[in-house]
């Protein structure tokens, strides 16, 4: 039975994982039901993927005093693993890049953003108070004309005595 699924969280931990599978150091392989059973749970981009070297580079190297030892590794296998090697750790060194360009524009967003929300709520605030000083002004004004009103229609009848004692002196 193969072991669980294994995770990974970034780009970097599938790629670490993956030099580790052809370096030796973790033998399992994913299988096509493993990736297809990852599809179902939507995990396919985080199964460790097989590694691309001969089987040689996947067995651990011999202890120096083993029987194995006296034999040596064949040419072509040590200049596949060095090449291997040195395509894992250019993959390694490129996605490390990526990464840290990835962060820093995250960084520049996050700053960028927080910029633009202390912009727009200083704008809120600026648009809130012009909205409270101009309903206090209407406020202000109905409430003199309603006073006005009031002031006119408790006077109505001193007026009505001006109006009559005018219309009186000037023959209306």
């Amino acid at each position: 039975m193969p072991p669980t699924l294994h995770t990974y969280n970034s780009v970097l931990d599938r790629t670490i994982h993956n030099i580790e599978q052809a370096q030796g150091l973790d033998v399992y392989h994913a299988t096509m039901s493993d990736i297809f059973r990852a599809d179902d749970t939507e995990q396919a981009e985080m199964v460790s993927l097989p590694s691309t070297s001969n089987e040689d580079a996947n067995t651990p190297p011999p202890s120096e005093g083993s029987a194995e030892a006296a034999i040596a590794l064949p040419r072509h296998a040590i200049a596949t693993l060095v090449s291997d090697l040195n395509c894992s750790t250019a993959l390694l060194r490129n996605l490390r890049t990526r990464n840290a360009i990835l962060a820093a524009d995250l960084a520049r967003v996050t700053v960028s953003l927080t910029r633009h929300e202390e912009k727009t709520a200083a704008v809120l605030v600026v648009e809130s108070r012009r909205r409270v000083k101009w309903m206090l002004t209407a406020a202000f004004t109905f409430a003199l004309w309603m006073f006005y009103l009031l002031w006119c229609w408790y006077m109505r009848v001193e007026f009505e005595y001006i109006r009559k004692r005018r219309g009186e002196f000037f023959g209306i």
